[in-house]
């Protein structure tokens, strides 16, 4: 009796250290907000994305404590799983250098809508980057996202500042997701003036990571060959993400399936991550696969501070030597924070190392 009285309380010791391992090593935590429980989880960084069709998903996950020193993206997730608050912060103080321009970004749901509103670190509602005060989705009855219209102070429609006033997304038997862009006459428009592309093709991995951008018009891959589509014309993106979903290949392609350049002089670049996904090395490559011969460093090295923040940018040319831009002159970059995470300083300096 004795010895068995001896092993349930070992039996039971031993369950108490495994639930406090479990407990130490779950990385949310739930909090009680406005009369609700809602689920948190603090990220390093977001996962890649190259449409707003996606949901915004986090890597590189933090634990609550791990949170109040380094720079993150803060998810509150409601009951039924929706995100319903984005914040870029450290130690539940909100930073000015989140996603969108913004410090934090609220969700409202309806059966058939999800609304998303940007705040500065001040909690004052303001635009995003691209101009929009809001961004309305609309949603199917499963939930799932087909389309994207912008809405003003006022609650009107606008076009975003690439013109853009709404977005319809559809998903083909082919499991490709469709997107097509309308401006406010309803006119079919381009993504961007740097990537003049109507009507693109999204494809995905097991994983639900983002594999190929691609351009179509009628059902046809297409190539296009507007000016800023380099010489032979842009067909299509691809994208190798680590198990994580960070961004570590970027290729384009023509409709002939070789490297096409972009307007910018490159037609790849990869990525270098650290242990904690941030980026150590962005290297730009030519058609050739040579290193880029332009007037951009090919090679460009990233520092950060304890908190996660970047306190360096290195500009190298393809001897691995500082490399000075033609026209800002600039070699190095250096960044300087207060103790609370905003940025004080920004301090430039020529391949001499004196400064601009």
């Amino acid at each position: 009796m004795k010895r068995t009285t001896q092993l349930m309380a070992i039996l039971s010791l031993s369950f108490l250290i495994l639930m406090g391992i479990s407990c130490k090593n779950n990385q949310s935590e739930f909090v009680q907000e406005n009369n609700s429980r809602v689920l948190v989880k603090f990220y390093r960084h977001l996962q890649f994305t190259e449409t707003p069709y996606d949901i915004t998903k986090g890597i590189y996950e933090l634990s609550p404590d791990e949170a109040k020193t380094v720079n993150n993206y803060k998810f509150t997730y409601d009951a039924k799983s929706r995100l319903i608050s984005l914040e870029y912060n450290r130690n539940g103080i909100l930073l000015p250098y989140g996603r969108g321009a913004a410090a934090k970004v609220q969700m409202v749901y309806t059966d058939s809508t999800e609304t998303h509103n940007y705040f500065n670190m001040k909690g004052e509602q303001i635009e995003s980057f691209d101009k929009v005060y809001q961004s309305v989705y609309t949603l199917n009855h499963k939930g799932e996202r087909t389309g994207l219209s912008f809405r003003n102070a006022p609650g009107e429609e606008i076009e975003n500042s690439n013109k853009i006033a709404s977005y319809e997304w559809e998903i083909l038997a082919d499991g490709m997701v469709k997107e097509n862009r309308f401006d406010l006459g309803g006119k079919e428009t381009i993504l961007n003036e740097s990537c003049p592309f109507y009507e693109l093709r999204f494809s995905y991995d097991a994983n639900a990571y983002v594999t190929r951008m691609a351009n179509y018009i009628d059902d046809e891959l297409y190539n296009c060959t507007a000016d800023n589509c380099g010489d032979d014309g842009v067909s299509y993106f691809t994208f190798e993400s680590n198990e994580k979903g960070a961004l570590l290949d970027f290729k384009v392609f023509n409709i002939d399936g070789k490297y096409a350049n972009l307007f910018f002089g490159w037609a790849r670049f990869t990525l270098s991550l650290d242990s904690l996904g941030y980026v150590a090395e962005r290297i730009y490559y030519n058609e050739n696969e040579e290193l880029i011969q332009t007037t951009s460093a090919p090679i460009m090295q990233f520092t950060y501070d304890i908190h996660g923040a970047i306190s360096e940018i290195r500009m190298l040319d393809e001897n691995r030597k500082p490399f000075e831009s033609e026209k800002s002159k600039v070699s190095l970059i250096r960044y300087t924070y207060s103790e609370q995470g905003f940025p004080v300083d920004t301090i430039r300096l020529n391949k001499n190392m004196e400064q601009i």
